[in-house]
């Protein structure tokens, strides 16, 4: 193996089923296989371009679509996902590029775009809320100038005239499983991603046909929600208790306050969701809150970590929004940097009083922040970035029908003079 190989846990035993396509893990935006020409993994799961993929990173040579783990690593601004999990490099042959049935270790699989939210950091291709809001909405000059790509609808799109609509209905997600049951035995983990999951049909028919795969018992299952729509907390414990390990990965992304603001739903309802599945699931379900960290929320950053530390689960994560470069944390440093570096300490600071009460979701909170205050102090961003967030406000304050300044405290913004500025 080259002295500055890269091999990678997901090139050489993932697949991730995105919009009519599939790639190798979640970052990864390679077109490897087209879901029209063949939605069964044993189909391409050793295709051309999956095989060159993995050469290119058993090289040293950065595919295009592994740029997001490609700019942390060389920027050494943190830990990239490529880095988080060590490769099975057992059933890959270097030559070939060609790994066996075997080592396919884990799968990610999106049904569909629906969903009952429209987050700000979201956009048309993962959310049926933002298509919702943009149906009558025709981008201009000022979205093409700062390339905001969520409201041109060129974000995940290699082309303006590429569909990027999800269709993975459910006989075509029971084939897959079907599939995954016959052919790759050592299937260790499941993810489900959305749109999301609770909204949409497909996923607890495919979570119980899944229960009959041979592994299931060895089986990680992990699901991305918002937990803010309808559901069966009885039933959903009982699914999950066929697999060895489950957890239930709730993205939040905010405080109380501003949460209506960023996601469209109701903190209220997520209480309320949390407390009465936490009441009712077993102890192989743990539960994630996840806050994925932009500029927004280094603006109430405490705030947010207070918030998921009231509603007590089992973990915080806390991730990082890389793109677009508008959206990016590091912008905070650009003009409030002495004042984002106490919001983060006052964050740490909250949660140290909960490290002598056994509470590990503070620890791994505490891990999350440290790789956030490195990221944002290391990364670099420009001007043109921080007028396009700017502008992204304006705009989206207009579509979504809201007012930043009703739900964020630190700060407001001076929409005359086009100022941010630190509210004392």
């Amino acid at each position: 193996m080259a002295l500055n190989s890269l091999p990678c846990y997901y090139a050489l035993g993932g697949l991730n089923l995105k919009q009519q396509f599939a790639t190798s893990c979640p970052q990864q935006s390679d077109r490897l296989q087209w879901l029209a020409k063949g939605h069964l993994p044993s189909q391409y799961f050793n295709n051309e371009e999956f095989k060159k993929h993995r050469l290119d990173l058993l090289r040293g040579n950065w595919p295009t679509g592994c740029d997001m783990c490609q700019i942390v690593e060389e920027q050494k601004s943190g830990i990239s996902m490529r880095q988080e999990t060590p490769p099975d490099t057992r059933w890959t042959d270097y030559g070939t590029g060609a790994t066996k049935f075997e080592g396919l270790k884990t799968i990610e699989i999106r049904f569909s775009n629906a969903c009952n939210m429209a987050c700000l950091h979201c956009s048309a291709a993962f959310s049926s809320g933002w298509m919702t809001k943009l149906k009558r909405y025709q981008p201009d000059e000022i979205d093409r100038e700062h390339h905001l790509i969520q409201l041109t609808q060129d974000m995940h799109r290699k082309h303006i005239d590429e569909a990027m609509r999800i269709e993975l209905d459910t006989k075509m997600a029971l084939e897959v499983v079907d599939d995954l049951i016959e052919n790759f035995p050592n299937l260790e983990r499941v993810d489900f991603a959305g749109g999301e999951v609770l909204y949409q049909k497909p996923f607890l028919p495919t979570l119980d046909r899944l229960a009959e795969h041979p592994n299931a018992k060895n089986m990680f299952i992990m699901f991305h929600t918002n937990f803010n729509a309808p559901f069966d907390p009885v039933a959903l414990s009982h699914r999950l208790d066929k697999f060895g390990s489950s957890e239930v990965k709730i993205s939040i992304d905010c405080s109380p306050g501003m949460y209506q603001y960023f996601r469209g739903g109701d903190w209220d309802v997520l209480a309320k969701n949390i407390a009465t599945f936490k009441s009712v699931r077993s102890k192989k379900t743990k539960i994630s809150l996840i806050c994925t960290t932009g500029v927004y929320q280094l603006m109430q950053f405490k705030d947010i970590i207070q918030g998921f530390v009231e509603l007590e689960c089992d973990f915080i994560n806390i991730s990082i929004i890389y793109t677009p470069e508008y959206l990016n944390p590091a912008l905070m440093m650009l003009y409030y940097k002495d004042e984002t570096e106490k919001e983060i300490n006052s964050a740490i600071a909250y949660l140290t009083k909960f490290t002598s009460k056994d509470r590990s979701d503070c620890f791994i909170a505490y891990q999350g922040i440290k790789n956030i205050w490195e990221y944002i102090h290391n990364h670099r961003v420009e001007e043109k970035h921080w007028t396009a967030f700017k502008e992204y406000i304006k705009k989206t304050d207009v579509i979504w029908k809201q007012e930043f300044n009703d739900h964020f405290t630190n700060y407001q913004f001076d929409k005359n003079t086009n100022r941010i500025l630190r509210n004392v």
